[in-house]
């Protein structure tokens, strides 16, 4: 667990540090990957899972579209006069996570397996969650989504014949 909070955090700093957006969000999702993969094997798999889902492949997809459409360019500038502010923001944030850290043992994976009757976190989420309402909800929003970023995606390009609709 040590290994990946390691690379976690470095890739953390990878994101801030790297001149290149492109690589910054690369790293980015690299970041939310390791904290998931923490959080699963912490015994919170639903967690985990969720972040996975929600932080990868939502946000970080929409960075590295969104990075990838407008086109930025490096742009040279003098980021070392942050680097003082920025290591005391740390020290303090490392401080505060080591006072409130608790010192004993928390709780066990198989406690709180036998708290839910030996059923999974996913499992019993997942009973409640896919039923023919919810799949049905879910598709009609990803539909939404989808006509969304066509729209947004579709360009005007000189020499090119096309319907005007509302000229009729």
């Amino acid at each position: 667990m040590k290994v990946y909070g390691a690379i976690a955090v470095m890739s953390g700093i990878m994101v801030i540090t790297e001149k290149n957006t492109m690589h910054s969000v690369f790293y980015l999702v690299l970041a939310f990957v390791n904290a998931a993969v923490i959080v699963v094997m912490r015994g919170v798999d639903y967690l985990g899972l969720l972040l996975i889902i929600v932080y990868v492949g939502a946000i970080a997809i929409l960075f590295l579209f969104v990075v990838m459409m407008i086109n930025l360019k490096e742009e040279e500038s003098n980021r070392t006069r942050y680097v003082p502010i920025g290591m005391i923001i740390v020290a303090v944030l490392m401080y505060e996570v080591y006072e409130e850290y608790p010192k004993e043992k928390g709780i066990e994976r198989e406690e709180v397996y036998m708290i839910n009757g030996g059923e999974t976190n996913v499992g019993l989420i997942g009973e409640g969650m896919y039923t023919w309402e919810q799949i049905m909800y879910g598709s009609v929003v990803l539909l939404v989504a989808m006509i969304g970023a066509i729209v947004l995606t579709i360009g005007h390009t000189e020499g090119v014949r096309r319907q005007e609709l509302y000229r009729k």
